[in-house]
């Protein structure tokens, strides 16, 4: 997560007016806190470590989360909503680092939307600059789209009924 902001005990309007002001060339709608998805035992990400969310394996670990159905159903409601009056949705997910929840779920949305025929500019990472360490995802495949990814966007796109 970005240093200067603090999202984990905040309440989520006081969080989208703190964005607002750091980030005045966009607006924001709707958030998703992503803070404790994984299971304590996290061992089964342990070799995707120094990897962003972007990588199969958090994908994987994020939807197979006890927090996730939960909160993708209410996202969807909730953009189903702000749908009759906006355009443009813009939905921030944060976590503690912005690597790896957030990341994972804001690649997980996008996909969803664009499999529901919804227009997306796609996610946009407003920490993208602090992903130094994570380089290693530019060689990694699993980090790239593959069949397996889309096998698993498409498994949680058939779950949800998105529509405009």
């Amino acid at each position: 997560m970005r240093s200067d902001l603090d999202f984990t005990n905040t309440p989520v309007e006081e969080c989208l007016k703190a964005l607002q002001v750091s980030e005045p060339r966009m607006e924001f709608h709707l958030m998703i806190k992503c803070f404790n998805m994984f299971a304590e035992n996290e061992m089964s990400l342990w070799h995707s470590r120094h990897h962003c969310g972007e990588h199969s394996n958090i994908i994987e670990e994020c939807i197979n989360s006890c927090r996730f159905w939960a909160m993708v159903d209410d996202c969807f409601e909730r953009v189903k909503q702000l749908w009759k009056t906006q355009n443009t949705i813009n939905v921030v997910c944060c976590d503690y680092e912005g690597t790896r929840e957030s990341v994972a779920m804001a690649s997980i949305l996008s996909a969803v939307l664009e499999i529901k025929d919804c227009k997306t500019a796609g996610p946009y990472h407003l920490c993208k600059g602090q992903w130094r360490e994570k380089d290693i995802c530019s060689s990694c495949w699993r980090c790239k789209q593959h069949e397996e990814k889309d096998e698993m966007f498409s498994a949680v796109a058939s779950t949800l009924c998105v529509a405009s």
